[in-house]
């Protein structure tokens, strides 16, 4: 049990070191990810319109 506390606490240490670069990570993405549709909405591109243009290119 001795063990398994240990290893639980290592865990939790790392966990603990790393979740900053994770939360730094996951911003950018959210802010890469609202850029990208606020390029969408200026385009005038909408999901339905890149759907149906794949469909086309498909065929």
């Amino acid at each position: 049990m001795q063990s398994l506390k240990q290893e639980y606490a290592t865990l939790k240490a790392e966990n603990k070191k790393r979740y900053p670069e994770y939360k730094q990570a996951r911003e950018k993405m959210v802010e890469l990810l609202t850029a990208k549709n606020n390029v969408g909405r200026i385009l005038g591109v909408t999901e339905k319109e890149k759907n149906r243009d794949r469909q086309q290119e498909a065929r």
